[in-house]
């Protein structure tokens, strides 16, 4: 009897340290795992409205094009919150003047400059389209392009949001943000011709309109903390 007693009291705590165990990994990989896609930045006003019909050139490199040129155009901006984050899609706003209604947006790091800061290395691209026409007068419209999984930035660092065009007759409006004051002014990064030879023009500058999607990843220690906590209170239960 002592001896079958003794058995099942061990199997129960074997099960019951399996039960700990198994709810610490659930709470650790839980909170590895960022959350659903939520807005991290955003400089679109009231309803996703822009300054219509402000905005900034992105051209294709054929100098028979719309505005006459390559040209390329990047503006500023940080995320600040409790850790680093993931991005998931850009949304830009803008009107399609000539060629393939497709555009590339990039991330790059901010790197100093001879004053301020300008685009750096690239982290990451995607390519928006689909957008109304501006020939007629058309309004800018918003369209969204998915990041490769995995597109982490630092909390609070700066980096650059830049718009080419993907064909040579590509011709962009991209609007420009309605928000006032420091709210909407930010570094900008303009280019006229090839980037192989050609640098970066930096100024202080009313924004384009844009939105960064992703969600925050939570620091690696809090999913040790959550797991031990997890671990004292079953403790208790027993």
């Amino acid at each position: 009897m002592g001896s079958s007693h003794k058995n099942r009291f061990t199997g129960n705590r074997e099960i019951a340290m399996k039960s700990v165990t198994f709810a610490v990994l659930a709470a650790s990989a839980s909170l590895a795992a960022p959350a659903s896609a939520d807005v991290l930045f955003s400089n679109f006003g009231p309803g996703d409205s822009v300054a219509f019909p402000l905005s900034y050139a992105i051209g294709g490199e054929d100098p028979g094009g719309f505005y006459g040129g390559r040209f390329n155009n990047g503006f500023a901006f940080s995320v600040f919150g409790p850790d680093d984050y993931v991005v998931d899609s850009i949304e830009v706003a803008g009107r399609l003047f000539g060629g393939d209604n497709a555009f590339r947006f990039s991330i790059f790091t901010a790197v100093p400059a001879t004053i301020g800061v300008e685009p750096g290395d690239l982290v990451a691209s995607t390519v928006a389209s689909g957008f109304n026409s501006g020939l007629n007068g058309g309004q800018p419209s918003i369209s969204e392009g998915l990041l490769a999984p995995g597109t982490v930035l630092e909390n609070g660092r700066v980096y650059f949001l830049v718009g080419e065009a993907t064909d040579p007759l590509g011709e962009f409006a991209w609007a420009q943000s309605p928000l006032t004051g420091n709210d909407g002014r930010t570094t900008w990064a303009s280019r006229v011709g090839d980037p192989a030879t050609t640098p970066w023009t930096i100024s202080n500058s009313q924004s384009t309109a844009f939105r960064i999607n992703g969600s925050f990843i939570p620091a690696p220690g809090t999913a040790a903390t959550l797991g031990l906590i997890g671990l004292a209170a079953t403790r208790r239960r027993r």
